[in-house]
Order: structure tokens, then C-alpha cells, then sequence
């Protein structure tokens, strides 16, 4: 879960929910989220593919976390 400013893209703040290794068939009405550790602080990339990388990065560390 991503939440606040995505510097990247020069957004304002966001929340992001992002599956890992799942697709759903269409958007749920209603999702409920527990945080269970952090990853990394939000960075300032010099591309999306620089951020894209660090991202794959991120889900190696969140399966890790997710099987303790």
C-alpha cells in the first residue's frame, strides 16, 4: 500500500492498494487493509522506470514480510 505524494509524477497525495500475484475480475466495492510493516519511505525518482524497478524491488520485500 502506497500512501502520499507521488513526486515522480508531481501528484498530490494518493493511496494505492497494490495485489501481488492476483488479479481480481473487476474492482471490489469495498476493500479493508491491514498494515503489517513498512517497506521504504516515499523517493523522488528520476524516471518511472527508475520507480518501476524499485517497485519490483518492494514486492520481493512485502512476500517476504507477508510469510514471516
Amino acid at each position: 500500500m502506497h500512501y502520499g505524494p507521488r513526486p515522480v509524477f508531481k501528484d498530490s497525495k494518493s493511496c494505492e492498494v497494490h495485489l501481488i500475484d492476483r488479479a481480481l475480475p473487476s474492482p471490489p466495492d469495498k476493500v479493508t487493509v491491514e498494515v503489517v510493516g513498512r517497506i521504504r519511505d516515499v523517493e523522488d525518482f528520476a524516471s518511472a522506470e527508475l520507480l518501476k524497478e524499485a517497485m519490483q524491488q518492494d514486492i520481493e520485500k512485502a512476500k517476504i514480510l507477508l510469510k514471516q
